[in-house]
């Protein structure tokens, strides 16, 4: 990851205030709050389970390999104090569609991350946020033409997500550009954020607009 470029992420969440008398009749005022902060983590997942591939051909006539199944591991925030979230926590991604073009190493991954608050023994799970993560990802090409299985590489892309309070959605966001690096047998490092700098656009928000 020596060479990629860092990427940020944000947090929107949502905040909506209705005053004077009589709110909840139609036509009250509804004042519209925003907030955007930027939002940081790292990454450290692994397959927890069978990721079987199965291999066939495009319709450019190029040989190429789709794992399906899911990830896990840790998330542990990079910026803590700077959104109404903490960004720690366990993190799994399900439902995980990866597939590779055996000749380029050129793929796209799909899934939904979904972060857990961290938790005391004997707690229901709480969810942060959670939503679809998609990411590029490029393995190196073979010298040999052979590729090796599963694929190893870098990969970069972004999460959408919803955030949640109480176990529920809460009108907010988390809207990251993510880096990753896939290593032998389907673990990977990453992160999102880092930093309130230009060069580190992810965000959390609360309600988008004024």
């Amino acid at each position: 990851m020596g060479r990629m470029r860092r990427f940020t992420a944000a947090v929107i969440t949502s905040a909506v205030i209705v005053s004077g008398a009589g709110a909840a009749a139609a036509g009250a005022l509804i004042v519209h709050q925003p907030e955007v902060n930027g939002a940081g983590a790292t990454i450290k997942i692994a397959a927890v389970s069978v990721f079987a591939p199965a291999q066939c051909l495009g319709e450019d006539g190029q040989s190429y390999v789709t794992y399906r199944g899911a990830f896990a591991g840790p998330e542990t925030d990079t910026m803590p104090g700077a959104t109404d979230y903490s960004l720690s926590g366990a993190l799994r991604v399900t439902h995980a569609v990866w597939t590779v073009n055996n000749t380029t190493g050129r793929g796209v991954f799909r899934g939904e991350a979904t972060l857990f608050n961290p938790i005391s023994p004997g707690t229901v799970p709480a969810v942060t946020y959670s939503g679809e993560i998609t990411l590029i990802t490029q393995a190196p090409v073979p010298v040999t033409g052979i590729r090796r299985l599963p694929p190893i590489g870098i990969a970069r892309g972004w999460i959408n997500a919803a955030t949640y309070t109480a176990g529920k959605p809460d009108g907010g966001s988390l809207l990251a550009n993510v880096q990753m690096s896939f290593g032998p047998g389907l673990t990977a490092t990453g992160e999102f954020g880092g930093s309130s700098g230009t060069s580190d656009m992810s965000a959390i928000t609360d309600n988008f607009a004024c």
